[in-house]
Formats: structure tokens, C-alpha cells, sequence
């Protein structure tokens, strides 16, 4: 009886001296896993809590050219952090800031002022270092005052870094998932600490490869800026692969002041080679010419007879005039084509029919987006109803009436038949590179719009107005193509709009060449003269 009682205690300081052994396990375990497995992962939540971001740097992916040769990010800027309590004499600094030609960056920081520039004067920035506790640091900039392929590109909003317009829009998510941030390490009071110093996030490679040619762009932006008759763009596509060398358009904007442009009536962020809106006029001869071939209504050699005028209505209550008012005279498809004969195409535009017309045009890309996917440029439209009926086929037949285009649909067909009459699609990038390798855009197959025969008909008719049509001043050149001149409005007020598009060289063509200029006039006085700047370009790759 005694030795049941004695064994009692004992058993009890046993069972506690586990239960306590047990907790002391858990606890050595718990402290384990926050300090060693999780440690980095509270050490990072705390760190983010210290962390202010510096705005106006650079946290997107690159974009870069076919030759990996840097369209964004390739320039140094200087970046100038300000704590607001420390600007006393806000005139003095903004004097400072003001040589420096230094641009103020939005922020959601409360405590400091952003700004950056792309000059650094060391007396200036020594001043506001040692006066105005500045922080001064050098990070790449994302564009450029003067962007190589601003259109393009686009551009992100300053406020939250989204891309709103071109490349930009079009691959937001990819470019960005690099999400580069630059910090200062701050107090509590969300204040940088001195000594700590500014330092990157981890970041993801991210990076977008055109097609485009950064020498070949920057050259054609030369260009285009020196036309002088209206707003003016080029494309250059590589006939083989449908790649898309270069779009320059003029006059361009400063994407350093995108802001205050999405304030006004947004024009100056139009591009124009993708989203402008224009009746073809002549170049759509094109689309009429290849109708005619395929259906077999007409040959090179099948001759018309122009007087100067086509009448419609039973009475010749409507009258359309050709290129020359006395008349051609008579003369055959392929001379009529070459000089632009209004009186010829109305013809043929008759016996083909509005049907078959709007049918080829479809197929040869107009009524479309033609980058597929990438909501970058317009549809256009193809005239239907009463627009296709009566005086209708004959502004359908050159080009005119509530047609409209833009530049790069008329690059396609162009392309379409400097490519044998095979359409390749026409691309403006050519792959994503990340962590995970380089992953190329998916292509269309080559899809057979015309036959071999109609395309080398249409080769030959536009080499005919090199050497002897309207683009005769090109004749030493070995190039072709097809001038136009279109009744049209700039900003409400009636305009005659000038294009010619062409192949080079003329046998078997590499490129494929768009000129536009808005409100420019005559194609064979503005649009050739520009294009013959491009073959001096071209020349050296020819």
C-alpha cells in the first residue's frame, strides 16, 4: 500500500517533464521555420515596408530592333530626389532644377519631388546635394525627346507605367512582367536613410524584338521631316518574309510629354501609317487592274479609248474627268495604267463590276486590320449600296469616294504582289526573349491571293510608269510602282492627298515601298520625289 502511493509523484513529474519537452520541440521548431525557412520571406515583407520608389525610371521591358540594337532604354538620364521639407526657397531650386533642364515625375510619395534630366552640370547638382539633401542618381530612361519609332512604340502613362498606345499596348503584359523597381531604403516616416543609398529590385529578363531596322528607321524619320507639304509617313516591308523594316511617320511627338497631349485633341499621337484614314485615289487602280487580269476581262494589250470625261446618268448628269482633259486618246491597259487614265479604269470598272472589285480588295487586305491581333491599326472601309451603284463604280474605279485606307493596307498589297501574288502576312515582331528563352511569333502560312501570271502582269505595268508613265523621273531607277493623287479633307477642309507605293527592284523585288503625304498634292510631284530619297537609302542594299 505504501509503495502505491510513493510511485504516484513520480509518474506525474514524468508525464510533465514530457509534456514540457514536447512544447520546447514545438517552439524550437516554430523559431526554426520563421528564422530559417521563412526568414527570407519576412525579411522581404519588412524590407518593402522601407522601400520608396523612384518614379521616371525605366521598369519596363526592352524593346529592341531586329538586330538587337535597343529602341527603348538606350539613353542615361540623371534623377534628382528632393524631400519636400527641405526645399525652403523653392524658387532657388527650381532655378537649379531649371539649368538642368529637369522635368518634374509624378510620385504617390507625399514626402519627396521627382525630377529628371538628361544634362548634368556638377556645381548645379553639388549645390542641391549639399543645400537640399538631393538625391542624384543615373538610370536609364525609357524613350528619348527625339524617339527612333515613337509611332511604333507608343507610350505607357506616367501615373501607373501602363502601356497605352503601339507596342506598348499591344505586349503590355510581357514588357510589363520585368517590373524593375529602383528604391531608397526609408524610415518609418517613409524618409530615405542616409548611407543606405538607392538601391534595384530583382528583376525578370524581359525583352520584345522587332522587326524593324534602326539604322533604316532613323534614316527614313530623316526624311519624312523634311517634307514639308503636309503630315508624311513611309513603310518599308521585306517582300519575302513580310516583315516590316521600318514605318516612320512625321511630324512625331515628344513622349516625354505624352500627358499634356492626351490633354488636347490627341492628333499630334495619331499614327498615320496604321490608323490614318484616306481615299486610295489612283493607287486602288491596282485593286481594279488585278480584278480585270484574274477574271480574264482584260489583257496588257486590251485597248480603250479616252476622251477626256466619263458621263453618267441618263442624261450625263454626272461627269468624271481623266488626268488629261483633252484625253488620252486610245491607248492600252498597260499605258493607261501608266498614265493614270481615269476614263480606262472607269471602263474597266464597269465591265468587272463593283462586286468583283471589293471582292479582289478583300483579298488583297483592305477592309481589315492587317496586324492581326495587335489592335494597332484601322480596318478601313469598303464602300457598299448605293456607293458601289451608278456614279459609284466609277469613284470605286480610281480610288475615290467614301473609300478609305491607310498606308500600311496599301504596303500589303504591294507586297502581296512583289511576292508573286502570295500573301505572307505582314509582322511588326518577331519574337519575345525572357528567362525561359526566346519564343518566335506564331506566321500565317503563305496563302496564294493571285495567280504567278496576273502578279508579273501588274510587275510589269508598274515598271511602265517608271519608264514611261507618271513616275517617269524615276526611269534610271531599277524600281516600280503607282502614283496617286486623292480628293480628300485635312482637318474638314478639302485637300488632294499624295501617294505612291513600289517595288525594288523591279524583276524580283526585295521591298516593298508606301509613301503617303497628307494634303500633299500631286503623287508624281511629292510622293515620287520621296520615294526616290528612300531608293538612295535602299540603294546599298540593293
Amino acid at each position: 500500500m505504501n509503495h502505491e502511493i510513493s510511485d504516484q509523484p513520480r509518474r506525474r513529474l514524468v508525464a510533465l517533464t514530457a509534456g514540457i519537452s514536447i512544447i520546447l520541440a514545438v517552439l524550437a521548431a516554430r523559431v526554426y521555420s520563421i528564422q530559417i525557412i521563412d526568414g527570407p520571406i519576412y525579411e522581404a515583407m519588412a524590407t518593402a515596408q522601407q522601400r520608396v520608389a523612384v518614379a521616371g525610371v525605366d521598369s519596363r521591358g526592352e524593346i529592341c530592333d531586329r538586330n538587337g540594337e535597343q529602341l527603348t532604354g538606350a539613353k542615361l538620364q540623371y534623377i534628382y530626389i528632393l524631400r519636400r521639407d527641405r526645399i525652403d526657397d523653392k524658387e532657388k531650386v527650381m532655378n537649379l532644377l531649371n539649368r538642368l533642364e529637369a522635368r518634374e515625375r509624378r510620385t504617390s510619395n507625399e514626402k519627396y519631388r521627382i525630377f529628371t534630366s538628361e544634362h548634368y552640370m556638377k556645381s548645379t547638382g553639388e549645390t542641391l546635394r549639399k543645400e537640399y539633401g538631393a538625391y542624384i542618381m543615373q538610370f536609364p530612361q525609357r524613350y528619348e525627346e527625339n524617339q527612333t519609332a515613337v509611332y511604333v512604340l507608343g507610350y505607357v502613362r506616367d501615373s501607373d507605367g501602363v502601356g497605352i498606345a503601339g507596342l506598348e499596348r499591344a505586349y503590355d503584359g510581357f514588357l510589363g512582367q520585368r517590373d524593375k523597381v529602383i528604391y531608397g531604403v526609408a524610415d518609418a516616416a517613409n524618409r530615405i536613410l542616409p548611407g543606405y543609398g538607392v538601391q534595384n529590385s530583382q528583376e525578370r529578363s524581359c525583352r520584345l524584338v522587332t522587326t524593324l531596322d534602326r539604322e533604316l528607321q532613323k534614316s527614313l524619320e530623316e526624311i519624312v521631316s523634311g517634307v514639308e507639304e503636309g503630315r508624311a509617313c513611309i513603310i518599308v516591308t521585306d517582300v519575302k518574309s513580310g516583315e516590316i523594316l521600318a514605318s516612320a511617320a512625321a511630324p512625331g511627338y515628344d513622349p516625354l510629354q505624352v500627358e499634356e497631349l492626351l490633354k488636347s485633341d490627341q492628333s499630334e499621337l495619331l499614327n498615320i501609317a496604321f490608323q490614318g484614314l484616306y481615299p486610295p485615289g489612283s493607287v486602288f487602280k491596282s485593286v481594279v487592274a488585278a480584278a480585270a487580269l484574274e477574271e480574264g476581262i482584260a489583257s496588257l494589250k486590251t485597248e480603250f479609248t479616252c476622251d477626256g470625261a466619263e458621263e453618267f446618268g441618263e442624261h450625263g448628269e454626272v461627269t468624271v474627268g481623266c488626268t488629261s482633259k483633252d484625253g488620252h486618246g486610245t491607248l492600252t491597259l498597260e499605258e493607261a495604267f501608266a498614265e493614270s487614265c481615269n476614263c480606262t479604269f472607269i471602263q474597266l470598272g464597269k465591265s468587272v463590276g463593283s462586286e468583283k472589285i471589293l471582292s479582289m480588295a478583300e483579298r488583297l487586305g483592305f477592309g481589315r486590320e492587317v496586324l492581326s491581333g495587335l489592335e494597332m491599326d484601322h480596318p478601313g472601309n469598303l464602300p457598299s449600296g448605293d456607293d458601289t451603284a451608278g456614279p459609284g463604280i466609277a469613284n470605286l474605279s480610281i480610288g475615290q469616294g467614301t473609300l478609305l485606307v491607310t498606308p500600311l493596307q496599301v504596303v500589303q498589297m504591294t507586297q502581296i504582289i512583289a511576292n508573286d501574288g502570295i500573301d505572307t502576312g505582314l509582322y511588326l515582331v518577331r519574337g519575345m526573349e525572357s528567362d525561359s528563352g526566346f519564343e518566335p511569333v506564331e506566321r500565317k502560312q503563305g496563302l496564294r491571293i493571285l495567280s504567278s501570271n496576273t502578279a508579273q502582269d501588274l510587275l510589269n505595268m508598274m515598271r511602265s510608269v517608271t519608264q514611261n508613265g507618271t513616275a517617269r523621273s524615276l526611269r534610271d531607277w531599277d524600281c516600280g510602282g503607282k502614283t496617286g493623287s486623292a480628293d480628300g479633307y485635312v482637318n474638314g477642309v478639302p485637300a488632294v492627298h499624295a501617294w505612291f507605293t513600289g517595288v525594288v527592284p523591279s524583276e524580283e523585288p526585295q521591298y516593298a515601298v508606301t509613301v503617303f503625304v497628307e494634303g500633299g498634292g500631286s503623287g508624281g510631284s511629292v510622293a515620287v520625289p520621296v520615294f526616290e530619297r528612300v531608293l538612295e537609302v535602299l540603294g546599298n542594299e540593293i
